[in-house]
C-alpha cells in the first residue's frame, strides 16, 4: 500500500511540471548568453562573449528581456544605461507555432526567429562589422514574473 501511494505522489509530482515552452507568457526570458563567431575585438581585446563585450552596463549585459503578453505583442527590456530610449510599441508582434517563435515589426528587429525547448529560448543572428561577417548564437532563460 505505501509503494502505491509513493508511486502516486511521485506521478503527481511529475504531472505539475511546469514547461514554460508551453505557455511562454507566463515567463520573463532573460538573456543568459550571447556567443558571437569569430571573436570581436571591442576595444583591444578579442572575445566570444558578446554579452559583455560592450561592459556590464551595456544594455545585453544588464538583465536583456523579452516578455511575451497574451495580447500577441511582444517587449523588450534592459536595465542598463540609456537602454530604455527605444520604446516598446504595439508593432511588435509575436505568433507561436510549436517550439518556433517569430517576432515581426518595430524598428530594427526585423523578423527573427527563437526554438523553445524546455525553460531555454535560443535565437541566431548575423551582422557585418569592418567587413567581417559575425554569427551571435542567444540563449534566454525563462525567469517566473
Amino acid at each position: 500500500m505505501k509503494k502505491l501511494i509513493l508511486f502516486i505522489l511521485l506521478c503527481s509530482f511529475f504531472a505539475c511540471k511546469k514547461d514554460p515552452a508551453q505557455d511562454i507568457t507566463k515567463y520573463s526570458w532573460v538573456l543568459e548568453k550571447a556567443v558571437v563567431s569569430p571573436a570581436i575585438t571591442v576595444n583591444g581585446k578579442a572575445t566570444t562573449d558578446y554579452k559583455n563585450a560592450y561592459g556590464s552596463e551595456s544594455c545585453l549585459a544588464s538583465n536583456y528581456t523579452y516578455t511575451f503578453l497574451n495580447t500577441g505583442i511582444f517587449q523588450v527590456s534592459s536595465t542598463g544605461a540609456l537602454c530604455d530610449m527605444v520604446a516598446n510599441n504595439e508593432t511588435q508582434k509575436w505568433v507561436k507555432n510549436g517550439n518556433e517563435i517569430r517576432l515581426s515589426g518595430s524598428n530594427s528587429y526585423g523578423i527573427q526567429l527563437f526554438i523553445v525547448t524546455d525553460n531555454f529560448m535560443k535565437n541566431t543572428s548575423t551582422f557585418t562589422n569592418n567587413g567581417v561577417n559575425y554569427t551571435v548564437d542567444y540563449t534566454y532563460k525563462a525567469k517566473s514574473k
